[in-house]
Protein backbone atom coordinates (compact mmCIF):
# COMPACT_ATOMS: atom_id res chain seq x y z
CA UNK A 1 0.00 0.00 0.00
CA UNK A 2 1.57 3.44 -1.04
CA UNK A 3 1.59 5.62 2.02
CA UNK A 4 0.89 8.60 0.09
CA UNK A 5 -1.90 7.68 -1.97
CA UNK A 6 -2.53 9.56 -5.67
CA UNK A 7 -5.91 11.10 -5.95
CA UNK A 8 -7.08 11.88 -9.63
CA UNK A 9 -8.29 15.39 -9.58
CA UNK A 10 -8.12 17.56 -12.90
CA UNK A 11 -7.39 21.26 -11.89
CA UNK A 12 -5.95 24.11 -13.78
CA UNK A 13 -2.30 24.57 -12.87
CA UNK A 14 -0.32 27.71 -13.78
CA UNK A 15 3.39 28.19 -13.76
CA UNK A 16 6.03 30.41 -15.65
CA UNK A 17 8.46 28.78 -17.25
CA UNK A 18 12.19 30.12 -17.99
CA UNK A 19 11.43 32.80 -20.26
CA UNK A 20 9.14 34.22 -17.65
CA UNK A 21 6.01 32.84 -19.45
CA UNK A 22 2.85 32.09 -17.94
CA UNK A 23 2.22 28.05 -18.73
CA UNK A 24 -1.02 26.14 -18.04
CA UNK A 25 -2.15 22.66 -17.28
CA UNK A 26 -4.23 20.79 -15.78
CA UNK A 27 -3.50 18.40 -12.61
CA UNK A 28 -3.70 14.08 -13.37
CA UNK A 29 -3.46 12.97 -9.95
CA UNK A 30 -2.22 14.82 -6.68
CA UNK A 31 -0.52 13.15 -3.15
CA UNK A 32 0.40 14.63 0.06
CA UNK A 33 3.73 14.76 -0.96
CA UNK A 34 3.49 16.62 -4.73
CA UNK A 35 1.37 15.83 -8.39
CA UNK A 36 1.20 15.27 -11.56
CA UNK A 37 0.36 17.85 -14.39
CA UNK A 38 0.22 17.39 -17.81
CA UNK A 39 1.09 21.20 -19.45
CA UNK A 40 1.34 22.12 -22.84
CA UNK A 41 4.79 23.01 -22.62
CA UNK A 42 7.00 20.86 -20.33
CA UNK A 43 9.06 22.84 -17.57
CA UNK A 44 12.81 21.44 -17.29
CA UNK A 45 13.55 17.98 -15.09
CA UNK A 46 15.12 19.10 -11.64
CA UNK A 47 14.09 22.77 -12.19
CA UNK A 48 12.71 24.26 -9.02
CA UNK A 49 9.05 25.93 -10.02
CA UNK A 50 6.19 27.96 -8.42
CA UNK A 51 3.27 26.66 -9.15
CA UNK A 52 -0.36 28.22 -8.96
CA UNK A 53 -2.85 25.76 -8.08
CA UNK A 54 -6.27 26.60 -9.09
CA UNK A 55 -8.84 25.26 -6.26
CA UNK A 56 -12.61 24.84 -6.86
CA UNK A 57 -13.46 27.04 -4.23
CA UNK A 58 -11.62 29.68 -6.09
CA UNK A 59 -8.79 29.55 -4.15
CA UNK A 60 -5.27 29.62 -5.96
CA UNK A 61 -2.37 27.95 -3.73
CA UNK A 62 0.81 28.96 -4.06
CA UNK A 63 3.38 26.14 -4.01
CA UNK A 64 6.96 25.70 -4.57
CA UNK A 65 8.73 22.58 -5.04
CA UNK A 66 10.80 21.05 -8.31
CA UNK A 67 10.11 18.82 -11.53
CA UNK A 68 10.78 15.10 -10.48
CA UNK A 69 10.82 13.52 -14.30
CA UNK A 70 8.72 13.47 -17.31
CA UNK A 71 6.79 10.79 -18.98
CA UNK A 72 3.41 9.44 -18.72
CA UNK A 73 0.66 10.03 -15.34
CA UNK A 74 2.30 6.93 -13.25
CA UNK A 75 0.06 3.55 -13.74
CA UNK A 76 -0.20 4.77 -17.02
CA UNK A 77 3.15 3.49 -18.67
CA UNK A 78 2.62 0.37 -19.92
CA UNK A 79 -0.88 1.69 -21.52
CA UNK A 80 -0.17 3.97 -25.11
CA UNK A 81 -0.47 6.95 -22.85
CA UNK A 82 -1.63 9.86 -25.02
CA UNK A 83 -0.42 12.60 -22.41
CA UNK A 84 3.23 13.24 -20.96
CA UNK A 85 3.54 15.42 -18.16
CA UNK A 86 5.97 15.89 -14.93
CA UNK A 87 5.91 15.03 -11.11
CA UNK A 88 6.17 17.64 -9.37
CA UNK A 89 7.61 17.54 -5.68
CA UNK A 90 6.66 19.65 -3.34
CA UNK A 91 9.51 21.39 -0.93
CA UNK A 92 8.31 21.47 2.48
CA UNK A 93 4.91 21.48 3.87
CA UNK A 94 1.57 23.22 2.83
CA UNK A 95 -1.17 23.00 5.32
CA UNK A 96 -3.56 24.37 3.36
CA UNK A 97 -3.02 21.91 -0.08
CA UNK A 98 -2.23 18.61 2.45
CA UNK A 99 -5.93 19.56 3.84
CA UNK A 100 -7.54 19.85 0.28
CA UNK A 101 -5.90 16.11 -0.40
CA UNK A 102 -6.58 14.77 2.83
CA UNK A 103 -10.33 15.97 2.06
CA UNK A 104 -10.75 14.29 -1.43
CA UNK A 105 -12.15 11.07 -1.61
Amino acid sequence: MDAFPRKKRRLLVQFLDRNGVTQTGFTHNLSLTGLFVIPQVLPETRAPLNLMLHLPSGRILHLTGVVARHGPPPGEAGRLAQSVGFGFALAGYFEEYTQFVIGLP
